[in-house]
């Protein structure tokens, strides 16, 4: 983030909530797609009935280690709000690792390139699109 200058146009939560969607995004993977976990009828595809059930997987784990009072809760000094905001965006993050919405998010960015429609830091979207 540094090498980009991130803190030009992200905030401190935004930058959080990247580091923390980095470290969480394929916890516990098993190694197979969620494709084959639901062609397979995986329990783990019965327990996120959903096309990405890995994405919901991670999210899941990831939630359940920042629960308010739990000992790995990094969040424990964050406002409510800024708690929503930074969970918010992890959610957004690990959700974005799906290839199905990877292409969609590549595609958004490409058409904004060539209009030349420059980023708001100043704008919740824009911030999250980064």
């Amino acid at each position: 983030m540094k090498e980009i200058e991130a803190e030009k146009f992200l905030l401190p939560t935004d930058r959080l909530s990247i580091l923390i969607s980095c470290i969480i995004h394929d916890i516990d993977h098993p190694g197979v797609n969620s494709d084959f976990l639901i062609k397979s009828c995986s329990p783990l595809a019965l327990q996120y009935p959903v096309l990405n059930v890995l994405e919901h997987m991670h999210w899941s784990k990831g939630k359940d280690l920042l629960s308010e009072g739990c000992e790995t809760d990094i969040l424990v000094n964050t406002t409510p709000q800024q708690r929503k905001e930074i969970l918010d965006q992890i959610y957004e993050g690990i959700m974005s690792t799906d290839m199905q919405n990877h292409k969609k998010i590549v595609l958004e960015m490409e058409a904004r390139v060539k209009q030349q429609k420059s980023y708001d830091i100043n704008i919740h979207g824009d911030r999250v699109e980064l």
